[in-house]
């Protein structure tokens, strides 16, 4: 089991949108009751509070390994802008959030087990903080780094950076799956 580590460093404003985020996720979650809170406790034992994610399993044996990383370049065109997935405003020229959501599943899938394995893997949570621009013709280079692996979970720490100017951060969790036969 691997604690997490901050993958990138955030100044002031940018930490503050993702504590705010991150805590509106939360209470969604649990609701604002205080008692609900406790299952962030340590001795709850999701060590959620000392660093790490889930109880200590063994990974699946097809899971990557804590720290692999995998590198995606994708070039900005005019469907991954904003005002082509519908902002209101048709000036938005930049890479939408739903794009570099997708865009942080797929860099997540050059780790994860081959559809040939004998297992499938599904996204089961998804974390985008869009903290920068990128407009049409930049390159965005989405970088996807393991940081937890036990039982059948992988949680990534993800980047899309321009030039190593930071447009986004998150977490991608996702689940291997046993290969089922189709249902005919």
């Amino acid at each position: 089991m691997t604690d997490f580590v901050k993958p990138v460093s955030l100044d002031r404003r940018e930490a503050r949108l993702v504590a705010r985020t991150l805590r509106a996720g939360l209470v969604q979650a649990f609701g604002p009751e205080p008692e609900l809170w406790s299952l962030l406790d340590p001795a709850g034992g999701d060590g959620l509070a000392g660093g790490t994610v889930f109880a200590e399993a063994p990974p699946h044996r097809l899971a990557p390994p804590a720290g692999a990383r995998a590198t995606t370049v994708y070039v900005v065109g005019e469907n991954d802008t904003a005002a082509a997935m519908g902002h209101p405003d048709a000036a938005m020229a930049v890479v939408g959030s739903p794009r570099l959501g997708l865009w942080f599943e797929l860099a997540t899938s050059p780790l994860m087990p081959a559809p040939d394995s004998g297992a499938r893997h599904v996204g089961v949570g998804l974390v985008v903080h869009h903290l920068g621009s990128a407009v049409v013709g930049e390159e965005v280079t989405v970088e996807a780094r393991v940081q937890a692996t036990t039982g059948r979970a992988v949680v990534f720490a993800l980047t899309a950076t321009v030039d190593g100017r930071l447009v986004a951060s998150g977490v991608h969790h996702r689940r291997i799956l046993d290969r089922h036969p189709a249902a005919g």
